[in-house]
């Protein structure tokens, strides 16, 4: 009996030294649509968009290095080298009739030295969205990955949840 009261109160006070493990939510904001006196959100990630892969937390790392299957503890993916935002500002800029709403899955190939070769794009919500994606991939800076400690050559993994227009 008296393990059980132990075990119960022990149970009941669990929570309150839970910490939350519920990511942060960051956004990528839109142009302000007409009749409103803010901007819609582009887009939503548990990455900031605005951060290289060395200025993201290590719990933010993981996620990132969380697609890369096989990748070696001592590899790096590649990523932008202004953050994420620096492929999503096209979007932003472009005419609210042309965004839509959906997945966005596109494969960048980066060269070892931070190059777009080629864009490979899956899933999107319409061409338009394909066309300004796959041109700001091409134009963005990366830091290449490494392999082993050196440059090489691997896939960027470009996957977002836009908005749409708002």
């Amino acid at each position: 009996m008296k393990l059980s009261v132990i075990f119960l109160l022990v149970m009941l006070t669990l929570p309150l030294f839970a910490v939350s493990a519920e990511p942060n939510v960051f956004h990528m904001y839109g142009s302000v649509p007409a009749g409103r006196n803010f901007p819609s959100i582009l887009a939503t990630s548990n990455i900031p968009y605005d951060k290289n892969f060395t200025e993201l937390t290590e719990a933010q790392r993981s996620l990132v290095r969380a697609n890369y299957e096989g990748l070696a503890a001592a590899d790096v993916p590649p990523y932008p080298a202004q953050g994420v935002e620096q492929i999503l500002e096209p979007l932003s800029k472009a005419h609210p009739t042309l965004l839509g709403r959906g997945k966005m899955l596109a494969l960048a190939m980066v060269s070892a030295q931070g190059k777009v070769t080629e864009v490979k794009i899956y899933y999107t919500p319409n061409k338009h969205v394909s066309e300004i994606i796959s041109a700001a991939l091409f134009k963005t800076e990366f830091t290449p990955g490494t392999c082993a400690g050196v440059p090489c050559a691997m896939e960027y993994l470009f996957e977002q949840d836009l908005q749409g227009a708002g």
